[in-house]
């Protein structure tokens, strides 16, 4: 369905790119910049409810608005 309608735009010249379902990301990432190559791991982490789990204050109760919230920022960190 949203193929059908990205054919539509642009009078059906926006670029579409098609990704392999079975490509495995590189386990090292590299970036260089002004000639020095920067290297690292490849950030594979799962963002779900389950980091939240381990709270270390004494008020244990996380509103459900602030794990919304949490989770919103750590995709936008990853990212």
């Amino acid at each position: 369905e949203a193929l059908a309608i990205l054919k539509t735009k642009k009078g059906g010249k926006y670029n579409i790119v098609q990704i392999d379902p079975a490509y495995t990301p590189a386990p090292l990432e590299q970036k260089d910049v002004f000639g020095i190559t920067f290297e690292q791991g490849h950030n594979d982490c799962k963002i779900d409810e389950s980091l939240l789990t381990n709270i270390v204050t004494e008020n244990k109760d996380l509103p459900e608005g602030a794990k919304r919230d949490m989770l919103l920022a750590l995709i936008t960190l990853k990212y």
